[in-house]
């Protein structure tokens, strides 16, 4: 009996311990006429983010996380049959040269909790520094819903997606003349 309880132990405790730090998320069945993206929220679980501690990113940050496909659900992930994300070149992470300084860039969205309980979705970009490690170049931030905030990389644009469906996309540019990133509001905000 003692090792019986032994294994049903270790089969249900080992899962939720490897499983402990992964990106958790939950969709809202109602609006049941809401696309799934609308209803998502991610609950933000890390401490760093890709060896960058997070007072490096944002010192009011208390947890963060990358945005991952593997958090959502598949039955809703593949609603249509697909997956609606990669059917549309959307991702959570984007890698490549975005400032075109010869050095690798690596671009992902996300959500945070600040020290004050507030949440919210961030993007932002890392670069290599001279040991190869990661180090922040960009934030954006934006408190509200930690929800679901989508990149797109055509050729060397990179585009910000807060809906996949809406319209609205943010184009992200490197000023050249300012040596910054911007983020440019999409066409249908712009008056």
């Amino acid at each position: 009996m003692k090792r019986i309880f032994s294994i049903l132990l270790f089969t249900i405790l080992i899962p939720i311990y490897l499983n402990a730090n992964d990106l958790k998320a939950v969709v809202s069945p109602e609006p049941k006429y809401y696309a799934w993206w609308l209803r998502i929220t991610f609950m933000p679980e890390h401490k760093e983010l890709y060896g960058v501690p997070l007072n490096k990113i944002d010192p009011t940050w208390m947890l963060a996380s990358q945005l991952k496909k593997e958090a959502i659900p598949r039955e809703v992930l593949f609603e249509s049959g697909e997956d609606e994300m990669a059917a549309r070149g959307i991702d959570f992470m984007q890698k490549g040269d975005f400032n075109s300084d010869n050095i690798e860039d690596l671009a992902l969205v996300g959500v945070f909790q600040n020290l004050e309980k507030e949440q919210g979705m961030f993007f932002l970009i890392l670069t290599k520094d001279k040991n190869d490690l990661w180090k922040k170049t960009f934030l954006q931030s934006w408190l509200g819903k930690p929800g679901f905030l989508g990149l797109q990389k055509d050729g060397g644009c990179l585009a910000l997606l807060f809906c996949m469906d809406c319209g609205g996309v943010s184009e992200v540019t490197w000023d050249k003349k300012l040596k910054r990133y911007q983020i440019q509001k999409p066409a249908d905000e712009e008056t």
